[in-house]
């Protein structure tokens, strides 16, 4: 006999996972993503170590759970786990969760038109085919441009600070006096400088103050085909494999905030499989004493495995574990 089933779905867009807990868990209650996210992480958390954590996951997956909806006009409620804890957002798991549904018939085929509530509030996607998924963001906006900082074991780099559902430091390889940075080398730079700002600075948001401290930190690498090209390290040392949705909306406020992009200008963002997202800012808003913008964003996303995880009842590790 065994003790638990968890129903998942996998899948990739432009090269990231998404592992979605689609069934065998328990109601989740809250009159918010965010306070649902909070009473799953207090009663259930054992759950995401059980699907994305080593046996069943590893170290770079991101995954999200979908939930009844908090606002009227919603199709579904959406949050987002990675192994070692939680997202305020994932862009890429937003355009996937789009592709999925309607494969699997949680919305209608024919929507062209989809509003997510999430823990950063009602995320508006738009179905251009049944592959690709443009997703307008919420207001995202720049926080530091080019301040210089003494990390150690880094030296004196400068470094930017952008919110995009996250907030995010970006970093120029060339500043750190490397031109060709591999993923383990890059999980180690951004490591250094999350906790780095994390322990000088106070990062919060000025009207959701739920979202707080840096998630993760781009590293800026050379590119010819697109505007940018970035490895970015989330949390404790995943590696995004596409050019990181929140990431790349946080750039995108970012380069508005320096005069290098304007208003419905295409910004193309690489990842480090070659993958691309494109978008572009479309408006300004302001968000307390920042100056900000909502960009639309689009990639392709893709179904690649249906998994139903289980758990005998004298497995010594039921959580699971990371190295």
């Amino acid at each position: 006999m065994f003790k638990e089933f968890i129903d998942c779905i996998d899948t990739h867009t432009e090269g990231d996972l998404t592992r979605f807990i689609m069934g065998g868990i328990p109601s989740i209650k809250g009159e918010s993503l965010e306070l649902k996210k909070e009473y799953f992480r207090k009663n259930f958390d054992y759950i995401r170590k059980f699907v994305m954590t080593e046996p069943r996951g590893h170290k770079d997956i991101f995954g999200a759970v979908i939930t009844e909806t908090v606002e009227d006009d919603s199709q579904y409620g959406l949050f987002f786990i990675e192994p070692h804890g939680y997202l305020s957002l994932c862009g890429h798991a937003v355009m996937a969760s789009v592709v999925l549904s309607k494969k699997i018939g949680l919305i209608d085929y024919s929507l062209e038109e989809i509003k997510i509530d999430t823990p950063v509030g009602q995320v508006v996607a738009r179905s251009k085919d049944n592959e690709e998924v443009e997703v307008e963001s919420g207001p995202c906006f720049a926080v530091i441009q080019d301040e210089m900082m003494e990390v150690e074991g880094l030296g004196r780099i400068p470094i930017d600070i952008a919110f995009g559902g996250n907030f995010y430091a970006f970093v120029k390889a060339e500043d750190l006096g490397e031109k060709n940075i591999d993923t383990e080398r890059a999980k180690t730079i951004g490591k250094i400088i999350r906790n780095f700002i994390n322990n000088k600075m106070t990062i919060e948001h000025p009207e959701m103050k739920h979202i707080k401290g840096l998630a993760g930190v781009g590293i800026i690498l050379p590119t010819d085909r697109a505007n940018s090209k970035n490895i970015t390290v989330i949390g404790d040392g995943a590696i995004t494999r596409d050019p990181c949705e929140t990431g790349t909306t946080a750039k995108i406020a970012l380069e508005y905030a320096k005069g290098n992009l304007k208003i419905n200008e295409t910004y193309l963002s690489e990842g480090i499989l070659g993958t691309f997202f494109r978008g572009k800012a479309i408006r300004t808003v302001k968000v307390g004493p920042y100056e900000a913008v909502i960009s639309k964003l689009s990639g392709k996303s893709y179904v690649t495995a249906f998994h139903k995880f289980v758990l005998e009842p004298n497995d010594p590790k039921p959580e699971g574990w990371l190295l």
